[in-house]
């Protein structure tokens, strides 16, 4: 009896590693990953030039702000996604075990079940890889939140500047 369910239960596993992910869709998380470094760079336009007033730099310091929540939301996505790919990453993990101990049950494996394992093997590496990306994606992209925000505070510090020198200025 015990065996019977176990062999439906690697059945089933096996059923679900064959409705797996599929390369392609591998490949559309890897440019998702790194989306937010295509977008169009902004340093030009935020540039403080010479002759730019108070109204200009506040101005420039609202294309930071909508930077900043852009970069707040593709945060908040690549976080889902991480989540995501470690559940993902587990549930390989979980099955890779499976066909390990139906490998030993059958001393030896058949070359379905090796080819299997060998496939399954190459979809770890390459969540893997993609946890890797993923967390340095995260890491750069809190590294530009930050640098936005430091640009930001010195913004409105130069625009309060100009206000107030504009005020003493008979």
């Amino acid at each position: 009896m015990l065996r019977g369910r176990t062999t439906l239960f690697v059945l089933v596993i096996l059923a679900l590693l064959a409705a797996g992910v599929r390369p392609a869709a591998a490949d559309n998380k890897e440019e998702s990953i790194d989306a937010w470094r295509r977008w169009k760079d902004i340093h030009k336009a935020i540039e403080i030039r010479p002759l730019d007033v108070e109204a200009d730099i506040l101005e420039k310091v609202e294309i930071i702000d909508d930077r900043i929540d852009a970069l707040e939301r593709e945060k908040k996505r690549l976080e889902n996604e991480r989540r995501a790919g470690e559940q993902r990453l587990q549930s390989l993990l979980n099955q890779r075990e499976v066909l390990k101990d139906l490998t030993e049950t059958r001393q030896g494996a058949d070359v379905q079940t090796s080819q299997r394992l060998h496939d399954l093997t190459d979809r770890i590496q390459r969540e893997e890889a993609l946890a890797g990306r993923r967390k340095s994606s995260l890491e750069d992209l809190a590294k530009e939140m930050e640098n936005l925000r430091n640009l930001e505070i010195g913004y409105r510090a130069r625009a309060n500047s100009l206000r107030h020198e504009e005020g003493k200025t008979p």
